[in-house]
């Protein structure tokens, strides 16, 4: 799991589509007796293709990747699958798909043909609604909530981390060489996390879910991530370079066990999806949390319009390079300033010149005349005897 979000693999496309149908038929039939703001929606995206699966379950690969693509594409309550999933389920389940044509998709190179599956009428049975009151159910749940912020509910540092640049070198040097490159920046941010007192939740695909108790250790984290980073990059013997993203935000979420949920989980989210690769961007709690801001140079950067979110989010950037500090920090150069012709000025000096100049040629051309006269007088006479 990854905040409010489940990854699953199954054998089979038909098992996967059938259970994302089951899954959504029951939480539909939940909600009926909750109010329409209580209810929950999940968005689900499935697709059919080549992964690489650890010891301990995680999975890895283009085929995660575009499952969790087409996840976004989804309606909230709906299931959006790949043309490979359709293809291979379409005579084995009742069930209406849509086509949505080819989907342009992020950091895959092809596009993706996608289908939405209309969940209405598409899971046979009667439903399982509820057969409690709905006074005494929302009674239950108050006590609920109320058990689980006493014993869940925390304020942290959350960060998250994508990696840019893992799809090309699986499609050049092969979904092995990327499932090693994985590896190697997942323990490289691990290691980090911890030496900074944070806690490694979970890899996701190639990107990374942590907490922190302080925002400042949580800053620290990152820099130093981009930094080595950085560092992996020169040493590099391959024309593969690793970027990441990383976003933090700062607020209340729930803990249990090996996972975090909530709402702020998912703006953390949220905001590494609006940084560049090689960024760190941080909401304005996070800033506001840090103990030292001096530590590591940060400023306002720009508004965001996060998805799912009504009001925009002010988000700032952290600096971890010392020459792009350098470079934020020193002022911008002015262009050189163009003075305005003055007519006048040049007038009075010209006219004044080209009277003297007509002086000059007059003089000169006088003075040619008169030689030349004196030269043919003295040639026209004849020698003295």
């Amino acid at each position: 799991m990854a905040g409010d979000s489940v990854l699953a693999s199954f054998r089979t496309a038909t098992g996967a589509v059938a259970a994302a149908l089951a899954a959504q038929a029951e939480l539909n039939a939940r909600g009926q007796a909750m109010p329409e703001d209580a209810r929950v929606r999940y968005r689900i995206g499935i697709h059919l293709g080549d992964v690489i699966e650890k010891a301990d379950g995680s999975v890895y690969g283009d085929g995660v990747n575009i499952a969790a693509r087409l996840q976004s594409m989804a309606d909230h309550g709906g299931i959006t699958v790949s043309g490979m999933v359709h293809e291979a389920v379409r005579n084995r389940l009742t069930a209406t798909f849509e086509d949505q044509g080819d989907q342009q998709v992020k950091n895959i190179p092809h596009p993706v043909r996608a289908y939405r599956i209309q969940v209405d009428g598409s899971i046979r049975g009667e439903s399982t609604a509820p057969t409690m009151g709905i006074d005494e159910l929302l009674g239950q749940r108050e006590q609920l909530k109320e058990l689980l912020k006493q014993k869940f509910k925390r304020r942290l540092t959350i960060v998250f981390t994508d990696l840019k640049g893992s799809t090309e070198i699986a499609e050049r040097e092969g979904d092995l060489a990327s499932r090693a490159m994985l590896k190697r920046y997942h323990d490289l941010v691990q290691e980090t996390i911890k030496e900074n007192g944070g806690v490694f939740v979970k890899t996701i695909g190639d990107g990374t879910l942590s907490h922190f108790t302080e925002a400042q250790s949580a800053l620290r984290a990152a820099a130093v991530v981009q930094r080595k980073l950085d560092e992996a990059n020169l040493a590099a013997k391959t024309d593969a370079v690793l970027l990441a993203r990383i976003g933090m935000h700062t607020g209340d979420c729930y803990v249990e066990k090996d996972d975090i949920f909530g709402d702020v989980v998912n703006t953390a989210s949220r905001v590494e999806g609006s940084a560049s690769a090689g960024e760190i961007l941080m909401s304005e709690d996070t800033y506001r949390a840090l103990a030292d801001k001096s530590e590591i140079y940060c400023r306002f950067y720009k508004e965001l319009t996060l998805k799912g979110k009504s009001e925009p989010l002010n988000a700032y950037k952290a600096f971890w390079d010392p020459k792009e500090v350098e470079l934020d920090k020193s002022p911008p150069v002015a262009a050189p300033e163009r003075k305005a012709w003055n007519w006048r000025l040049t007038l009075l000096i010209s006219v004044p010149l080209l009277a003297v100049l007509a002086i000059s040629l007059f003089a000169g051309g006088l003075g040619k005349v008169d030689q030349g006269a004196k030269r043919s007088v003295q040639h026209s006479l004849p020698p003295k005897q």
